[in-house]
């Protein structure tokens, strides 16, 4: 039985609610999890704290939970040989304000959004994490403070498919950037990385095609922009608005791609062509603010969590590409961060 994992970031002690998934993609909670860390936030953000994608990710070569602890600047690792994880370990984020984490066969990196914005990274063995000397790199950001911080600060790093590139979407106060840094054979980045100027103002969470395209959303124009990537410069290939705002969260699911739409309450599903055109194929209207998304290992569920209204909705994935509501569950208004096993 597949498991949703939900974090709550709550200020003062940040969670992760447990809950498993029946055949029929209803969701209960079954255990809550304290990760000995606390949730945190952007100044001035409350529906959508951590602006964010990747705070919460299933690792299941390794059967472990990771989760950022925004307001500790830690990471926690959960995980167990029964069927609910425990917590395991505490590391350092190597930064201030962890809100993403991207995995690699046995390599975990933590994306900090404050204080310029930085990576640090981790090797995976014995179900812990083992710091990698020398991993940390800045990625040489004007730090910022007060309401706005989000504004200029990273949403989300992720690996190439083949985990010689990590690759960080920046905001940048409107100068969009897809940083990327080149991974070694011992784990390390790049000395220097290679900022990439996105076709768009604010690339916020993005996944990899079919193809080893980049599939990026972007929060100010509402516009999916697919790149390639080839020794760390991407080119952009063909973008395509939905028509609707604030498009920042990004799945996949049986070949298709579906994004939020936080502004207009709307789930959109794209599909990519082989040339890497993205075309608009359904939209679903949800409530309000859909942020992070997750898809079930089948790819038959999607979940996703409505920050404005403190729930988490799941949806049957239709052989159509749309989506029908099967599930709704209360969590924290502060949650953010979502992965199934």
């Amino acid at each position: 039985m597949d498991q949703l994992f939900v974090q709550t970031n709550t200020l003062a002690g940040n969670q992760v609610l447990v809950c498993d998934i029946d055949d029929d993609g209803a969701i209960e909670v079954v255990t809550t999890l304290d990760t000995d860390g606390d949730g945190g936030a952007h100044d001035g953000l409350t529906s959508d704290p951590l602006d964010s994608q990747g705070s919460l990710v299933y690792d299941r070569r390794h059967r472990l939970l990771f989760a950022v602890n925004a307001g500790s600047n830690t990471v926690s690792v959960l995980g167990g040989t029964g069927p609910h994880p425990h917590l395991r370990q505490v590391v350092p984020s190597g930064g201030v304000l962890p809100v993403s984490l991207a995995l690699h066969n046995d390599l975990l990196y933590v994306l900090n959004a404050h204080a310029g914005s930085s990576i640090t990274g981790y090797r995976i063995a014995g179900g812990q994490l083992h710091a990698i000397e020398d991993s940390t790199r800045s990625l040489e950001l004007t730090p910022a403070s007060g309401p706005g911080q989000n504004v200029v600060s990273p949403a989300q790093l992720q690996f190439s498919p083949d985990g010689r590139s990590l690759v960080i979407a920046t905001k940048n106060g409107g100068g969009g950037l897809l940083d990327v840094f080149a991974i070694g054979a011992d784990g390390r980045p790049s000395e220097e990385f290679v900022a990439n100027p996105a076709g768009t103002p604010a690339p916020f969470g993005f996944t990899f095609d079919g193809y080893g395209r980049l599939a990026v959303t972007d929060a100010a124009r509402g516009v999916l922009t697919t790149y390639t990537l080839r020794h760390g410069k991407t080119r952009q290939v063909a973008g395509q608005p939905d028509g609707k705002a604030a498009m920042c969260w990004i799945v996949e699911a049986n070949g298709n791609f579906y994004v939020t739409d936080a502004g207009s309450n709307t789930i959109s599903c794209y599909r990519i062509d082989e040339d890497g055109t993205p075309t608009v194929l359904t939209q679903t209207a949800t409530g309000g603010f859909p942020a992070d998304m997750a898809v079930t290992r089948d790819e038959r569920f999607l979940y996703v969590q409505l920050a404005a209204e403190g729930k988490v909705v799941g949806y049957h994935v239709e052989d159509d590409a749309g989506l029908t509501q099967v599930a709704s569950l209360d969590v924290p208004l502060s949650s953010q961060g979502i992965a199934v096993s």
